[in-house]
Order: C-alpha cells, then sequence, then structure tokens
C-alpha cells in the first residue's frame, strides 16, 4: 500500500475525478527522432562496430561505478542527470523511455555499489548483520524493478501487410463470436460483420459462442448458416474449448459481440502470419486473452480504435501445445509461456477506426481492393531460441519475487528497529553522503516505473501535488482509522450494520500486528533516546524516526483499507438476497426474493410459480429507501419455486444507476477512510493565492520579455528610418 494508491482507493470510495484528467501528452521532440534516426542507421550491421560497441560500453560502466565521488561532486553530478531525465520524461516516443529505463539501471547500480564498498564496515558484528539485511533487501526491490524493465523492452512497430495472389489458396478461418448476454439485435449485426469480412466465403466459417441455450439465437444462426454452440461455462475461455473441437480452420478468431472489427481486419493481417512462421497469435491491447501487455507497445496504439476487439491464433500452434483435446487457452498466462517456449511470439495489432459503411454487408469476389484503412503490428522481437528459455526463466523468476513480496516488505518494515531499540546503525556512513546517493536513486526510479505505467504525463507541479496529497490522506486515514477503532471500544454499537461481523483472519495479520508494535515501540525509544547533542547522529536519528513514522502510517492506511473492502465484500453479499416484486399480467403482483443481485441474469426464489412461458415480458420492480424503481423484463428460463429473468438491454443503464445507488456510501458507514472533502483542508481563496503566487512571475516574465521585444523592433526600425 503507498499514497498513490491509497490515493485512487479513496477516490473511487467518493467518486471523485481521477488523475487522468490532469494527464497531458507527451512533446514530439528531437530526442526520440535522433534515437530512432541512430537506431536505423547501417553502420550498427558492421561486425567492427559489433565488437567494438560491447568494450566500449563495458568501459564506460566500469568508469560509472567505481569513480566513488566526494559529497559535492556527487550532489553536482545526480542534478546534472536529474535534470536531463526531467527534460527527456516529457518527450514522446520510445526512446526517451528506453533512456528513462537505462538512466534509473545506472544509477541504481551505482548506489548499490557504494552501499557494499562503503556502508557495511569492517567488522562483522551486529550493524554488519543488520546492515547486510538491509542491503539484500534494496537488492530485492532493485531486480524486481529491473526485471520489470526487462518485461517492457523495445518493440517494434511493422506496417500493413495485405494478402494478395489467388484466393483460392488463402487459408480458412474460423470466426467464433463470443455472444453470452447480447441481445438478438446485436448478435445479428455481429453475424453481419463477420460475413462481410473481406474473405472468399467458403473459407469462412462463423461460430457463435453463448453461455446458455437460447432458441431465438439457435434459429438466427440456422437461418445465416452459422453453427451454434452453447455450453453452461461461466469463464468464456472454456468455451473456446468447447468450439474449438468443432472447427477444422487453419487460424481461429476470436470476436467480442460488440466490439466487431472492420471488414479488411483479414485480409490485412492474415499475411503476417504467412511471411512469419514463428507468429503464433496476433491480437488487440485489450483483448481478454492477453495475460499481461507491454506498456511500451500499448502507448504505440493511442491513435487507434481501442473499442474492436480482435484476436487469431494459428491452430498449428495449438496442435504442437498437445493439449487440444482438453484446455487450450484456459489459462493465458500458460499459453502464453508455453507457446514462447516453443518458439511462437505473439503480436499486437493496431485496429484502425470502422468507417461507417464497413458494417452495411457486402460481397467479396476476389479482386475488390481494400479501403484506405491503416493496420499495424507490434511486437517484441527475439533472437534465438536460447534466448526464449531465458525469457521464460526471467518471466519465472519475476513471477517468484511477487509471490514473496509481502514478507520482503514486512521485513523492510524492521529495518530501523534495530537504531531506535538497540542504538545499532545499520548504514556506517555520513548521513548527507547517503542522502546524496539514495535520493537520485530513488527519483530516477520513480519516473521511469511513472512512464511504463502511463502512456501520458502530469506535469512536474501537478505531480508534486498529487504526492503531496497522497502523503497529507495517509495521515488522515491513520487517523480516521484509530478514531473509529477507540470509538468501537467506547460503543460497540456503532457498527449498527450488521450484528453479525464478518470473520476476521488473525492468522494473516499477525505479522503486520506485531511489526506495527514494534514500530510503537521503536518510535517511543527514538524520541526517548533522541540525541539533541551529537549532530550527526541527530541527522540518523530522524531518519530513522521518520521512516518508523512512515511505516506506522502504511500499516494504518492497509488496515484501514482492508477494513473497508471486508465491510464492502460482507454488504455485497447482503445486498444479494433483494426483495423483489414481479408485476404479471392482469394486473397481478408476485413478492420474492433475488440470488445474485445484482447480475443482469437475475436468479429468483418464487414462493409459487407462475405460470408464464420462456420469453414472456413481466416488469420488475426493486426499491431502495422506500422507493420503487421499474425495469423490463423477460423470462429467461425456470423450473419449480425458481426463474430466471433478464433485464432488456434497453433497460440497462437505468439498471446499473440503481445498482451504482445501492452500493454507494451511506451516512451509517463507518469512517474507516477520511471524508469527501478531505482533499481540502485549505479555504478555497488560499489554493487561489497560492496559484496565483505559483503562475504570477511566469507571465510577469512572459509580459516583459513581449514588451522588451516590442521596444527593440521599435527602436530597429527607428534606427533605419
Amino acid at each position: 500500500m503507498n499514497p498513490k494508491r491509497l490515493l485512487t482507493l479513496w477516490r473511487e470510495r467518493w467518486a471523485k475525478p481521477d488523475v487522468s484528467r490532469l494527464q497531458v501528452p507527451y512533446i514530439d521532440g528531437r530526442v526520440s527522432q535522433w534515437g530512432m534516426k541512430i537506431a536505423q542507421k547501417m553502420h550498427w550491421s558492421l561486425l567492427e562496430i559489433f565488437i567494438f560497441i560491447p568494450f566500449l560500453l563495458v568501459w564506460c560502466l566500469q568508469v560509472f561505478f567505481a569513480v566513488l565521488l566526494p559529497l559535492d561532486s556527487q550532489i553536482i553530478f545526480s542534478s546534472f542527470l536529474l535534470l536531463c531525465a526531467l527534460f527527456i520524461r516529457i518527450q514522446a516516443g520510445v526512446i526517451p523511455t528506453l533512456i528513462l529505463m537505462g538512466m534509473s539501471v545506472l544509477v541504481s547500480a551505482r548506489y548499490l555499489y557504494w552501499r557494499i564498498n562503503t556502508t557495511l564496515g569492517q567488522d562483522f558484528d551486529a550493524a554488519f548483520g543488520f546492515g547486510f539485511t538491509l542491503l539484500l533487501l534494496e537488492f530485492y526491490f532493485c531486480l524486481q524493478a529491473l526485471l520489470n524493465f526487462i518485461a517492457n523492452r523495445w518493440p517494434i512497430k511493422r506496417d500493413q501487410s495485405n494478402l494478395r495472389g489467388d484466393s483460392h489458396l488463402w487459408p480458412s478461418i474460423d470466426v467464433f463470436i463470443l455472444c453470452e448476454e447480447k441481445s438478438l439485435s446485436i448478435i445479428e449485426l455481429a453475424i453481419k460483420s463477420a460475413t462481410s469480412f473481406e474473405w472468399p466465403k467458403q473459407k469462412v466459417k462463423v461460430y457463435l459462442l453463448d453461455d446458455d441455450l437460447r432458441e431465438d439465437i439457435k434459429e438466427l444462426a440456422g437461418t445465416t448458416g452459422s453453427h451454434y454452440s452453447h455450453a453452461d461455462l461461466a469463464d468464456p475461455l472454456s468455451r473456446i474449448n468447447a468450439g474449438i473441437l468443432d472447427s477444422k480452420g487453419d487460424f481461429v478468431v476470436v470476436l467480442e459481440c460488440d466490439k466487431m472489427p472492420g471488414s479488411a481486419v483479414l485480409k490485412s493481417t492474415v499475411g503476417w502470419f504467412l511471411r512469419d512462421v514463428k507468429l503464433g497469435m496476433l491480437l488487440s491491447p485489450q483483448h481478454f486473452l492477453i495475460s499481461e501487455s507491454s506498456k511500451l507497445s500499448i502507448d504505440l496504439f493511442d491513435s487507434c480504435d481501442l473499442n474492436q476487439s480482435f484476436a487469431m491464433i494459428r491452430r498449428t500452434m495449438l496442435l504442437r501445445l498437445g493439449d487440444e483435446q482438453s484446455q487450450l487457452v484456459t489459462n493465458q498466462a500458460r499459453l502464453s509461456q508455453e507457446m514462447r517456449y516453443l518458439g511462437y511470439e505473439s503480436a499486437f495489432v493496431g485496429l484502425p477506426r470502422i468507417q461507417v459503411s464497413e458494417h452495411e454487408g457486402g460481397s467479396f469476389d476476389g479482386e475488390q481492393p481494400s479501403p484506405s484503412l491503416h493496420y499495424f503490428r507490434v511486437d517484441q522481437p527475439v533472437l534465438n531460441s536460447r534466448l526464449l528459455v531465458w525469457r521464460l526463466r526471467l518471466f519465472s523468476l519475476q513471477v517468484a519475487l511477487d509471490f514473496y513480496q509481502p514478507a520482503v516488505r514486512l521485513a523492510f518494515m524492521t529495518a530501523p528497529l534495530p537504531y531506535l531499540l538497540g542504538g545499532i546503525n545499520i548504514i556506517q556512513s555520513d548521513s548527507a553522503l547517503f542522502g546524496a546517493y539514495v535520493v537520485p536513486h530513488l527519483l530516477h526510479w520513480y519516473m521511469a516505473k511513472g512512464r511504463l505505467e502511463n502512456n501520458k504525463r502530469i506535469s512536474l507541479w501537478t505531480d508534486f501535488k498529487e504526492t503531496s496529497l497522497a502523503i497529507y490522506l495517509m495521515a488522515l486515514t491513520s487517523i480516521a482509522f484509530i478514531q473509529a477503532e477507540v470509538g468501537k471500544l467506547k460503543n460497540k454499537k456503532i457498527e449498527n450494520w450488521s450484528k453479525s461481523k464478518p470473520s476476521f483472519d488473525w492468522l494473516l495479520s499477525t505479522p503486520w500486528g506485531l511489526v506495527t508494535v514494534l514500530n510503537l515501540l521503536g518510535l517511543a525509544m527514538g524520541l526517548v533516546n533522541f540525541p539533541f547533542d551529537d549532530q550527526q547522529e541527530w541527522a540518523w536519528a530522524c531518519l530513522y524516526i521518520f521512516w518508523s513514522i512512515a511505516n506506522l502510517l502504511v500499516l494504518a492506511a492497509i488496515a484501514a483499507v482492508a477494513e473497508e473492502t471486508r465491510h464492502v465484500r460482507h454488504f455485497s453479499r447482503q445486498q444479494s438476497e433483494r426483495s423483489i416484486v414481479l408485476r404479471l399480467p392482469l394486473g397481478r403482483s408476485l413478492v420474492c426474493v433475488t440470488e445474485n443481485f445484482p447480475s443482469k441474469n437475475l436468479e429468483l426464489k418464487l414462493p409459487t410459480t407462475p405460470n408464464l412461458s420462456i420469453g414472456s415480458a413481466i416488469q420488475v420492480s426493486l426499491f431502495k429507501d422506500e422507493r420503487e424503481f421499474g425495469f423490463p423484463a423477460f423470462v429467461d428460463s425456470k423450473t419449480e419455486g425458481k426463474m430466471s429473468i433478464r433485464i432488456l438491454e434497453s433497460a440497462q443503464a437505468d439498471y446499473a444507476a440503481f445498482v451504482e445507488a445501492v452500493y454507494s456510501r451511506g451516512k451509517n458507514w463507518p469512517n474507516w477512510l477520511p471524508g469527501r472533502n478531505a482533499d481540502s483542508p485549505l479555504p478555497r481563496w488560499l489554493y487561489k493565492l497560492i496559484e496565483v503566487m505559483r503562475t504570477a512571475p511566469g507571465s510577469w516574465l512572459k509580459n516583459f520579455s513581449s514588451k522588451l521585444s516590442q521596444f527593440q523592433l521599435t527602436s530597429f526600425w527607428k534606427k533605419k528610418k
């Protein structure tokens, strides 16, 4: 739990606008242009350059790491690197991102080299043991960041690859359309879009995959020549497995019913598979089959239509996996790992925006030219099969590091305790020199991490305000949580939302509670034994005390969020059974209870089974705060004492608004998180004054330079005359 994450959760709880509204695009500057020109030079293919560059890099890295600077020189050097990073962080393109990643790795490696050589001491005592343990924890976090950077390496963008030649020799394609919980009209439009693909009609077969048997959809499939299959499986991947057993095409295309791509998608993408025999899967960046996407790759899709969904899989790859008869794609991560292990690659496809006339249908005769739409492919190449094995090992290492992260964080939170409780300084160095090395290490990592997580940027001032607000909110969260817990001790009836409080996992919370108690004890001892007379020890004492306070704030925030999440989960279980009234024909009404609210397919427990046929239209009445809200629906299925109804598509928006109102915070909710106006602690006039003071110097300099240039121009013309 970090301050930025807590700020995001707080905004979600109170329906506040997130930071995305403050983001602006990156600047298309010369750094990216120069980098791409250098990368595309033919000289890199020369053997001499290929041999010389690694030796030059090794020599530069040795000088960069080995030269340990004194305090003043280190501050100047670190300031220069930070200014360069601040300039590069606003530039658009892949090259600036790679430069930020490289600078972060180099500065972190230099920091670790300094830590190993100068901060562990000369004696094998308790200070050395605690210091070496802290160094291992820091190395763990640096290795985790490095693996994250490697996972987001340089992508390659390839242009559109249209398929030409005799259309009778083109491969066959099976189109899977997922149509669960979609109306008949939407499915009909999806079939019309699939049959209008620019591909020989005899080589395209459309399969409708549904989660339950619907006679109207089955009849529609029969009239359009499509294949209809249904499986009572909650996971769409399981339905794809069942559909693959009935299909025989060379390629499998998986589409979502309401996110159909344009008619030229097959003709513009199959060519990549025929030219690249190692391409196993091609999909849009937001498709549900994807396990994890490269954020560097996602940045290249800003101009594309992300409302379309497309995935194409090579069937021969599935056969090589040797698991076609059981679970081919049930696990996305497993499919991706085994596919890469066999030497196959996956790539992303950029889908252009659909023209208006594309879904109006049409025929393909093999000679019709493709529309002037731009498709492109983005992938991350691998040099040989051995690197595939190493990539799989690195991915497994990253998963293992993520698994042990809670334990490592707990250990990291105990780092200030040896000094606060026992007076053992675990970083045996000058405090100012330590700050000169660790601050650039953290700032470079923060800038590189922020660049990978967002395809847009926020200004430096906005980032500073967001960070300050997040830290302030974390302090308020700790205070609010403590007040709520103390209030519950004074009056146990304060939790009137439920008499049966949801269970609490004391086994999992015991380590966190122990760390909290130790930090409280360490903070108290540190304040009591504060070295006011020794300036050097005074700086270290302040560092460890602030470290302990930060640990306590994080722990309190984790407890507050966990408590409210537990409350929300319990509240959701309570709301799943709600009273509902069915408005039947002839003015009759039937009171029953839902089992799965807020699903769009409501399962009802009935006191008596009404005489309604499947597909009958009914009116549903739901209640909140003694107010009635009606929604049109129809009967989906029924058995003795139970019935399933489906809310109509036309009422989905109103139904979603009702669900949001039901799950919104009420006045009787516990105050584990700060209130709605916690982000505005100061008066509004003071915020305006701060904004004026911040912008006034820039406005004054701009006006002064404008008047100065006008004066110089006037003086020039007077001299000319």
